[in-house]
């Protein structure tokens, strides 16, 4: 992955069926390792996984709060500094869904 085109396309493949990328154990696993391996690459490439966790807001609040502890794994696996672009897109997905 360590083109920005071959990481991209990973991660917009990946994250076109939402029902097997976030709400399935596996694919939610899955969906966080590639976030971060892919970010730390080039962080355009890892939006595909953001926008998926776009949707997070519209679901129970059962599956928000899974939602919610997998943003903030991926947020603790980040450098602040080195990887600021998705730090602050994934703060401002978490404070969406704590309303």
């Amino acid at each position: 992955m360590s083109l920005a085109g071959h990481a991209r396309g990973c991660s917009r493949a990946w994250c076109v069926d939402l029902e097997r990328c976030l709400l399935t154990k596996e694919g939610l696993q899955l969906t966080k390792e590639l976030f971060l391996k892919v970010g730390k690459v080039n962080q355009m490439s890892a939006y595909g996984f953001i926008a998926a966790f776009s949707e997070a807001g519209k679901m129970p609040t059962s599956v928000k709060m899974v939602l919610k502890s997998a943003l903030e794994e991926m947020v603790g696996g980040l450098d602040q500094k080195k990887q600021e672009s998705l730090f602050n897109q994934l703060t401002r997905l978490l404070s969406g869904l704590v309303k």
